[in-house]
């Protein structure tokens, strides 16, 4: 069986490609993390006795300053000789732009949609917090059937205007935002107490969840200030899945304030909610939460729902890692996995979509501590080893 995967990329601030003491940018980091996606995937297809897979992929980066741009070229020729040199199965190409980016997404998309591209990934990564408005974030995710949006947020250029005193001053400077003016007198109120972070993240994902049915309004972890957020925008439960995973696998880089199970707003910020930072012991607090979420959440919709429908409800609104949550279901005595012909499902590495999540006919009458023999890890789970 050989198939073809046709992706394309726009990188609408990408700079020069390398930063000042060498680290990749975000252009190399896409080209990098193609080759050795491609690499993993092609050697277990063999594995598994499949030819590989036929990969035709469009990258389109764009810097507002020409001297930019012609740097970037020069950085990403060696990497993308090396990508086409081996990767014969790869069909590649690199365009570059220099265009404020509101010039460049017209253009990016008639050249995306007449090329019948379906998977789509922008990052946006802007230097403050005005170089994309909100229409054109929602005009990608209803235009391309599987995209997905990577969108810079400064919280300093934020901060700064809520301590000015001129209240009409402000209206106008976040009004790209259109955050109510009450939102921005909350904000205000706390930003100087501990609560600050969780209320800008709550507003934030309210203002922007009708963008996209996922959204991920995290926080750069940053020892010096929180100073921008990394929001993620995506169509389907699954890319929300796989961001929130290798979030955790990349810990301490985003930071979340608030519960780490499935509702993460569901708390009150001035008596409650931690720094939630995707790492051994976020997790280890998201797990004793998940055990008590998860029939709570499966009893809200009639005491049963499909695997499918219940991804679809929770990853809205959870920053847990996939395999917490499934180790939730299957080691939860209030709750029972049945396969569509009504049987148990035994093993939770055949978890389905329509495999169907009901609450156990006999419920527990106590509050249950991670079970014994359950996949609890002893171990960092990020840590690989």
């Amino acid at each position: 069986m050989q198939g073809n995967f046709r992706l394309a990329v726009v990188d609408g601030f990408s700079g020069g490609g390398r930063y000042s003491k060498g680290e990749m940018g975000s252009p190399l980091v896409f080209l990098d993390v193609l080759g050795r996606t491609m690499s993993e995937i092609d050697i277990k297809r063999a594995a598994d006795g499949f030819k590989p897979l036929e990969y035709e992929c469009y990258f389109l980066f764009n810097d507002e300053n020409p001297s930019t741009t012609k740097l970037l070229d020069a950085n990403v020729a060696p990497l993308l000789a090396e990508l086409r040199e081996k990767h014969p199965n790869l069909t590649i190409i690199v365009h570059s732009e220099s265009r404020p980016f509101s010039a460049l997404y017209p253009a990016a998309k008639a050249k995306l949609e007449a090329a019948g591209m379906r998977n789509v990934i922008f990052n946006i990564d802007q230097c403050g917090d005005v170089g994309v408005d909100r229409a054109t974030i929602v005009d990608i995710l209803q235009t391309f059937n599987s995209a997905e949006v990577f969108v810079t947020f400064m919280i300093e250029s934020l901060l700064a205007y809520l301590s000015a005193k001129d209240s009409g001053a402000l209206q106008k400077r976040l009004a790209h935002l259109d955050l109510p003016s009450s939102d921005l007198e909350e904000l205000r109120v706390v930003m100087n107490r501990r609560e600050w972070l969780s209320t800008a993240e709550r507003i934030v994902f309210d203002q922007w969840a009708s963008v996209s049915p996922f959204v991920s309004p995290f926080s750069i972890h940053n020892p010096d200030g929180w100073r921008y957020w990394l929001m993620h925008f995506a169509k389907s439960p699954r890319a929300r899945q796989v961001y929130n995973d290798v979030l955790h696998a990349n810990a301490n880089s985003q930071a979340h304030f608030g519960r780490a199970g499935l509702d993460m707003f569901s708390f009150d910020p001035k008596h409650e909610g931690a720094l939630y930072l995707f790492d051994f012991d976020g997790r280890a607090r998201a797990r004793e939460q998940l055990f008590e979420d998860v029939p709570r959440t499966i009893s809200g919709f009639g005491d049963a729902i499909t695997v499918s429908d219940f991804q679809h409800q929770i990853y809205s609104r959870t920053p847990a890692h996939s395999d917490d949550i499934r180790s939730a279901i299957f080691n939860n005595p209030d709750v029972e996995v049945l396969t569509p012909s009504g049987n148990p499902r035994r093993s939770e590495l055949r978890l389905r979509p329509d495999d169907v999540l009901r609450v156990a006919r006999q419920r527990s009458m106590f509050k249950f501590d991670w079970p014994t023999g359950s996949r609890k890890p002893d171990r960092d789970p990020s840590s690989g080893g």
